[in-house]
Order: C-alpha cells, then sequence, then structure tokens
C-alpha cells in the first residue's frame, strides 16, 4: 500500500502537469525563423519541458505514481485544449504541428512514466560487494 504522501504528491505532480500542458498548449505554436526556415521552437521547448517536469518527479520521487500524475495533467490539459469550445474554436489546430503535439506530448509523457528505474550507485555497490564475498 501507497503512504499518504504519495498521493498527495500525485494529485499535486496532476495539478502541476494541468498547469504545464495549459501553458504549453498554448505556447506550441510559436517559431522562429532562422536562415529562411522556420523552426518550430514552441513544440521543441515544451516537449523537453513536459520531458524534464516529467524526468524530475521519477528521479525526486519514490515510484511511477506522482510521474503518472504529472503525464495525466500534462495530457488531459492537452486533450481538452484540443477540443472545440463554445464558439468552435480550438487551440490545436488541424493542422501536422497540432498533431506534433497532441503525438509528441503522449509519447512523452508514456515514455517518461514507463522508463525504467535506473540503478542507483549505492545498490551497485552492495551487488558488487556480495559478488566479491560470497557467504
Amino acid at each position: 500500500m501507497r503512504s499518504p504522501s504519495t498521493w498527495i504528491g500525485a494529485v499535486f505532480a496532476l495539478a502541476c502537469g494541468g498547469v504545464l500542458g495549459f501553458v504549453l498548449t498554448i505556447a506550441h505554436r510559436a517559431a522562429v525563423v532562422v536562415a529562411g526556415a522556420t523552426v518550430p521552437t514552441g513544440l521543441l521547448l515544451g516537449l523537453v519541458s513536459i520531458g524534464a517536469f516529467l524526468a524530475a518527479l521519477r528521479v525526486l520521487e519514490p515510484g511511477r505514481i506522482p510521474a503518472l500524475g504529472g503525464a495525466l495533467g500534462v495530457v488531459g490539459a492537452v486533450l481538452v485544449l484540443a477540443t472545440q469550445g463554445l464558439g468552435g474554436r480550438v487551440v490545436v489546430a488541424d493542422e501536422p504541428i497540432g498533431y506534433a503535439w497532441l503525438l509528441g506530448a503522449l509519447v512523452v509523457s508514456a515514455g517518461a512514466v514507463v522508463w525504467p528505474r535506473g540503478r542507483s550507485a549505492a545498490r551497485d555497490t552492495m551487488e558488487t560487494q556480495r559478488q566479491e564475498d560470497p557467504l
């Protein structure tokens, strides 16, 4: 059974992920023209930001529950802003950059949650000592 602090962290991560997803979805269409080529900086920086947020949750919190909460917040905000509003307006347009944002946010979020946790140095040291000094 998970401790209450894990679930509180997951709810907090859900809220933070929702805010992050909302802000980055608004900014995903930002672009800069470099040497005549349009670089989708909003899309690239947004996906990197989502990855960094979820990677930090995986590193700082034990288990996947807080990272899952953050990922659900991000993806939920992106999906809500991709649906038609009251006036028929959408934030994520039916264009290649909109599809890249939807798919990219989903893939980065899912990848951060399912990525295996790295081995800690303490665990590696203990296993090395066990192998060198069998009982």
